[in-house]
């Protein structure tokens, strides 16, 4: 499951309630059920920790666009190569505006690798 945050916590808030506790990397931003944006950690980890007490997650935050959403009609070939032309790690899984999922850059190759053993009925080794 991925965790979403809200925009009004301070970077010191999300860090303390989020970081520690999910192992994300990035996370949807929602407000009001609306997704807002996309919460890179490595752009909290960038700046000064003493801006951590007083920046919130809306300052910090990618808003949301086609560059990093896909609705939930997207196919995964094409997801995947979005990510590869975009040098994006994962995509957030859009409908209505409300957040449905995200999937990563990993899922997508190992599906995409799957796919091309089954349609060539070559064996599928497990993975590790």
């Amino acid at each position: 499951d991925i965790v979403s945050v809200s925009p009004d916590l301070t970077i010191t808030d999300f860090v303390d309630t989020y970081v520690y506790k999910h192992y994300q990397r990035n996370f949807p931003v929602v407000d009001r059920d609306r997704l807002v944006g996309l919460l890179h950690l490595q752009a909290v980890l960038s700046m000064s920790r003493q801006k951590w007490h007083w920046l919130h997650v809306a300052s910090v935050m990618e808003p949301i666009d086609d560059k990093n959403t896909v609705a939930k009609s997207f196919s995964a070939a094409d997801a995947f190569e979005m990510m590869q032309r975009m040098g994006k790690v994962m995509l957030l899984v859009a409908d209505n505006g409300k957040l449905t999922g995200a999937v990563s850059y990993r899922d997508l190759a190992t599906y995409v690798s799957i796919s091309v053993k089954v349609d060539q009925n070559l064996p599928v080794k497990a993975s590790k």
